[in-house]
């Protein structure tokens, strides 16, 4: 199935904030848009990358998810199924073509649930706001992150993987 159909739904595959639909719902009712119409929802695996942290958020107060290129690893995610007017809120979320971008084709996940490969809309981070250096997220963003994943049932071990991120000032030591 392609991600642009006939009947214009489009899938759409959420790795950070975006799989957590009640963060997602706050973002677009705080941006005056209609909220989000998520038709189906299942987990998938982008293969063929690593979630990255190379983004620094001024909303986020810190790093945001980002998928690059890593030929032995892999992202779970949610693959969603969505009308053109939620595609079209993703794309406003995520600044697209800009900060983050679809690309112009989508690419290839396979399907938790059923092992069926499908081809899904992936927004990456584009070059010229991509950061040399590690940009730690904030606790309160991996925590969307844990609890998205945990709503969405993906697989235990990658949820542990989450909760590993290192945070913002994780490693100051209280002398106090």
């Amino acid at each position: 199935m392609d991600p642009v159909e006939p009947n214009n739904l489009h899938r759409v595959f959420a790795y950070g904030s975006n799989m957590h639909l009640a963060d997602l719902r706050r973002w677009a009712l705080e941006n005056g848009l209609t909220p989000p119409r998520i038709l189906h929802s299942h987990g998938a695996i982008l293969r063929g990358y690593a979630l990255v942290w190379n983004y620094r958020s001024v909303a986020r107060r810190g790093g945001a998810a980002n998928v690059g290129p890593s030929s032995r690893s892999r992202v779970i995610g949610v693959v969603m199924e969505v009308d053109q007017a939620t595609l079209a809120l993703f794309d406003s979320k995520e600044g697209h073509p800009g900060r983050y971008s679809r690309g112009t084709a989508p690419l290839k996940l396979v399907s938790l649930d059923s092992g069926e490969t499908m081809s899904a809309w992936v927004y990456r981070v584009g070059e010229r706001w991509l950061c040399e250096d590690v940009v730690r997220p904030t606790s309160k963003y991996r925590a969307l992150l844990v609890e998205a994943a945990r709503q969405h049932g993906l697989p235990e071990d990658y949820i542990e993987e989450l909760e590993a991120i290192p945070v913002i000032g994780a490693d100051r030591i209280s002398l106090g």
